[in-house]
């Protein structure tokens, strides 16, 4: 099936996708990696009159260390994740189930500030961010704001971005010493999506007594 007629913009800047999106408002959809938009349109379960492509904006792909923290362009894909030597020397179940997403296409064209924004309740990236302790950053018109994973999604299918908001990063914070987490999931043998995941993060003190931990579970509910 084709999807419904649409007006495709490709803005250059952030500040130009942001007043987009608020121009057009509700009537509006984000396009990132395209593995789940394209299909709900293709299947018109979404019909967007206005598709904003943010492909070609500076600064949303790439991963660097900064602030005690990986910091995670929004547009970085599931395949550069699982291939970077930061997150896999620093952060390796990050590395690790993003290995686990998808196909290769999947992987190569999905982007995780995408998963984390189409908030599909059996999503990998939900869960492996809330144990990891994650956040993200969201621009808008009244400039930017950070809050948790866990705090971003409401719902299947939905969150707390606002018109005119945008995820454009997302901030993982380095565990100290003596810490470990791992990321298991029962994958639906034909859609890879998470039958159930589950992702947890221990850190131990110097008597390996448990300090802290984080346990996230995916695919049983309609959030994690």
């Amino acid at each position: 099936m084709y999807s419904a007629p649409f007006e495709y913009h490709a803005p250059a800047t952030l500040s130009e996708a942001i007043a987009l999106l608020g121009r057009y408002g509700d009537e509006a959809k984000v396009l990132a990696g395209s593995q789940s938009l394209i299909a709900l349109m293709k299947l018109r379960l979404a019909q967007p009159a206005h598709v904003v492509d943010l492909r070609k904006v500076d600064g949303l792909t790439g991963v660097r260390e900064a602030q005690g923290a990986l910091l995670v362009g929004a547009l970085t894909t599931h395949a550069a994740m699982a291939a970077s030597e930061l997150v896999r020397s620093k952060l390796p179940m990050a590395a690790e189930a993003a290995s686990q997403i998808g196909d290769p296409q999947v992987r190569n064209l999905g982007t995780i500030g995408g998963s984390l924004a189409h908030a599909d309740p059996s999503a990998d990236w939900p869960a492996v961010l809330t144990a990891l302790d994650a956040t993200v950053v969201v621009a808008g018109p009244l400039g930017e704001r950070t809050l948790k994973v866990q705090h971003l999604i409401t719902g299947p299918l939905s969150t707390v971005l606002e018109n005119g908001e945008l995820l454009t990063q997302v901030k993982i914070p380095l565990p100290p010493a003596r810490t470990a987490g791992a990321y298991e999931k029962l994958p639906n043998p034909a859609s890879r999506f998470a039958v159930v995941g589950v992702a947890a993060e221990v850190s131990l003190d110097a008597r390996n007594a448990v300090q802290w931990s984080r346990i996230a579970i995916t695919g049983l509910a309609p959030k994690v």
